[in-house]
């Protein structure tokens, strides 16, 4: 006999690359650079089982009983590059933001060989819930407040790769419950921005 029970598998990650550069500057066949190279590889495995189990309702005054099988991952990746001010005469001025990202992620709940029984008077759990939630999400940021060259570029280079799986599996189970959920959600987002508030480009004597 249980009141509730609750197998719950969690797992967060979030990642902040930030490359910024406040001033700079290139003079007569000068270069100047800013760069910032982010390479991240996530790989995870994110599970809840429910396995060889038989659980009773605990009767009459048990009002509020669940069983939830849970998994959740949630991966948060942000880069970015920001130069503040970029000036040059003649020469060559950069900013260049890389990206390479890898996400892996398996996320999965697995409820197997179980019941979960109405008790002798017949009161079932309020609640049986089997859900996986998987949130991927990836920003890239390529910025520049202010530029003056004659040659000034801002280059941004994303690469994301997503290699996924989300899944619910109930095999050989009885579940009495007043409302029962299985479910597998997972959702994907992914941003490239690139941001250039002022750039002039000349030749200044």
């Amino acid at each position: 006999t249980a009141h509730a029970l609750t197998v719950d598998a969690e797992r967060a990650a979030n990642v902040h690359s930030y490359n910024n550069v406040i001033v700079a500057t290139g003079g007569i066949g000068a270069g100047s650079a800013a760069v910032g190279v982010t390479v991240l590889d996530d790989k995870s495995s994110t599970q809840s089982m429910l396995t060889h189990t038989d659980l009773t309702h605990g009767g009459i005054y048990d009002t509020t009983s669940k069983v939830n099988v849970l998994a959740n991952n949630n991966t948060h990746v942000e880069t970015e590059l920001g130069s503040g001010q970029i000036s040059a005469s003649i020469g060559a001025v950069g900013g260049v933001g890389v990206e390479c990202v890898n996400m892996e992620a398996l996320v999965g709940v697995t409820v197997d060989d179980a019941t979960i029984s109405k008790d002798a008077s017949g009161h079932a759990y309020k609640e049986f819930n089997a859900l996986a939630n998987n949130r991927l999400y990836n920003k890239f940021t390529n910025a520049i407040a202010s530029g003056s060259t004659l040659g000034a570029v801002m280059v941004g280079v994303g690469d994301v790769n997503i290699n996924s799986k989300t899944f619910t599996n109930i095999n050989n189970v009885n579940a009495y419950a007043d409302a029962i959920a299985v479910k597998a959600n997972e959702y994907r987002t992914a941003e490239a921005v690139f941001v250039a508030a002022s750039v002039a480009a000349g030749l200044t004597v």
